[in-house]
């Protein structure tokens, strides 16, 4: 992209806005696969995103090829950049989107993820390249009022943590392991369609034969047929059938009946007896093997940034109780095991738990014993209670400005945005910045034409990555975004002293200054600090020789007008 990709500018909305009610979660955004798909599932993430990316390797590939690819799902990505490079690459692809359309947008959707470098500006131009697209003619301006409207979409729903997910009515916080996706859609597509073919509607039962109507619709429905018994060896054999080990033996016998055999009525029945035994955790009932070890499931927290102190627990191993659940902060200075619970197969379910952490990073490790069995979960998170501190802001009240001059010192650990507010007589501006994490001074340049001649107020606001906000005091100040305009400029000189004589048009005036350039080191000096019916007059002495002078007036605003002249003294 041979362009320079600028700063969004969007206007914000309050934090407290509810999630969207009742309208869809996508707006004109391209749809991978079946558009008519009945299960949607929406991602809100950016290019730059580890977690984007790590659902684009580990998890997109099978939920593409098990459910959108078959009709069943259809994708959406939508932008929230949280950087200036995840800008950049946005803009890229939806450019490429308005170009040549959604298949293409696919396309550099999957090339700017499949990158592990840092996707600089070369690197967008170069897989640009490599795909064939020219964005040169993409109006940049449309663009960016869609990934606008993605972003204040994001914030509408109080998205804590990216990249997000919603599959239909299910919303999911951060990148999840793929059979969480898988659980959440095959339930949607419950929820939505019975059935897509008959073998869908598969009981597990070879006595009945099962159908499926109007498949693939809303109201399909799956029909189960009995399916009937000429004689016993019909319904199957008597068996004995041993599995696991020598050391886990899961037996099961199982006896086959047909009653009134041979007639409209005839029926299978079994009878089943089963005898496990050294199976720790008993046998599974279909695959006739010892039930693996349970895993600890963690509900909370989650893998994101939080902005309390005080964290939820949340987790279960199942129906397996263990002698002892406890867990271990590896970000502490010295990490102890805490013991959460007893006997138990579950802690902060049945009974609300919350534990405090510190800020900053924390790398947790959960561990269930019973006996010699011991299973471990570990989950990290970051802590964030602090509201961000701006320390100072220039221009001062009752200042001028032209607009480059804005300046803001803050204190941040986890700077998100920083937005600049313009509050005008009949219009506002608000405009968004990337920002730096640390005691940061940044100058930020705004264009105030519109403004120009009038007083306004500005106010500065910080966003943390955790939701936090600080606001600076809204300060007034006057705006002057026209130069100085030098109507005449003359001079003359005797001997070693030279006469100025300037007509300058200027309502703001703060000083007129001279430049020697020929001069070993040239320095500005002051030639009038202040004029009579638009004029400056003022006479100086130079040394014998050439000299090169640039004579700069300069207003409040800080906005200057030069001329330069030459002579030589004799």
């Amino acid at each position: 992209m041979k362009k320079e990709i600028l700063i969004i500018a969007l206007l914000l909305f309050p934090s407290n806005i509810q999630a969207l009610e009742n309208q869809t979660l996508i707006d004109d955004d391209a749809i991978m696969e079946n558009p008519n798909a009945p299960v949607t599932m929406v991602e809100f993430g950016g290019f730059e995103n580890e977690f984007s990316r790590s659902f684009w390797k580990d998890a997109f590939p099978t939920i593409e090829s098990e459910y959108m690819s078959t009709g069943k799902v259809r994708f959406v990505f939508r932008d929230y950049p949280t950087s200036d490079p995840d800008i950049a690459a946005s803009i890229a692809a939806e450019c490429v989107r308005q170009q040549y359309g959604d298949a293409a947008y696919i396309i550099i959707w999957d090339g700017f993820f499949s990158t592990t470098d840092p996707l600089t500006e070369e690197l967008i131009n170069q897989t640009l390249d490599n795909l064939g697209y020219d964005i040169r003619n993409c109006d940049i301006e449309k663009v960016t009022d869609e990934i606008i409207l993605d972003v204040v979409d994001g914030d509408r729903l109080e998205l804590n943590s990216i990249p997000s997910f919603f599959i239909n009515d299910y919303f999911f916080e951060g990148t999840q392991e793929l059979s969480v996706f898988q659980e959440a859609i095959e339930k949607a597509l419950n929820e939505t369609v019975k059935c897509w073919a008959d073998n869908e509607c598969n009981d597990n039962n070879s006595y009945t034969f099962d159908t499926c109507f109007n498949p693939g619709l809303a109201n399909a429905t799956c029909n189960y047929q009995p399916i009937r018994c000429l004689k016993n060896s019909n319904c199957g054999n008597n068996s004995l059938v041993k599995f696991c080990s020598n050391e886990n033996i899961c037996n099961k016998t199982t006896t086959y009946t047909c009653t009134n055999a041979g007639t409209p009525q005839s029926s299978c029945t079994s009878s089943v007896n089963e005898n496990c035994n050294s199976c720790q955790f008993g046998c599974n009932n279909q695959s006739r093997t010892c039930k693996p070890l349970p895993t600890i499931i963690i509900f909370s927290p989650l893998q994101k940034i939080y902005n309390v102190s005080s964290i939820a627990f949340n987790l279960t191993t199942g129906n397996y109780s263990f002698n002892k659940i406890s867990f271990i902060d590896w970000s502490e200075k010295r990490p102890r095991w805490d013991n959460v619970c007893s006997n138990c197969n579950e802690y902060g379910i049945n009974k609300r738990a919350r534990e405090s952490f510190d800020e900053g990073m924390h790398n947790l490790t959960f561990k269930a014993i019973n006996g010699t069995i011991e299973i471990t979960k570990n989950i990290s998170f970051f802590v964030d209670s602090k509201n961000p501190k701006i320390m100072a802001i220039e221009p001062k009240s009752r200042d001028f400005a032209n607009g480059s001059n804005f300046f803001i010192k803050y204190d941040e650990n986890n700077c998100q945005w920083l937005i600049l507010k313009i509050f005008g007589n009949s219009s506002n501006k608000t405009s968004m910045h990337n920002c730096s994490s640390g005691t940061v001074k940044k100058i930020i340049t705004e264009n105030l034409s519109i403004f120009n001649n009038q007083q306004i107020e500005y106010q500065f606001m910080i966003k943390d990555k955790a939701n936090n906000t600080a606001e600076s005091r809204r300060t007034k100040i006057k705006v002057d975004t026209m130069k100085p305009i030098i109507n005449s400029l003359k001079n003359s000189t005797s001997d070693r002293r030279v006469s100025f004589v300037l007509n300058v048009t200027e309502v703001n005036f703060e000083e007129v200054v001279y430049i020697d350039r020929s001069d070993k080191r040239p320095s500005e000096k002051t030639l009038c600090s202040s004029f009579k019916n638009g004029i400056c007059s003022s006479t100086k002495t130079f040394k014998t020789g050439e000299h090169n002078i640039s004579i700069i007036v300069l207003d409040e605003a800080g906005n200057s007008a030069q001329r330069n002249m030459k002579f030589n003294l004799v």
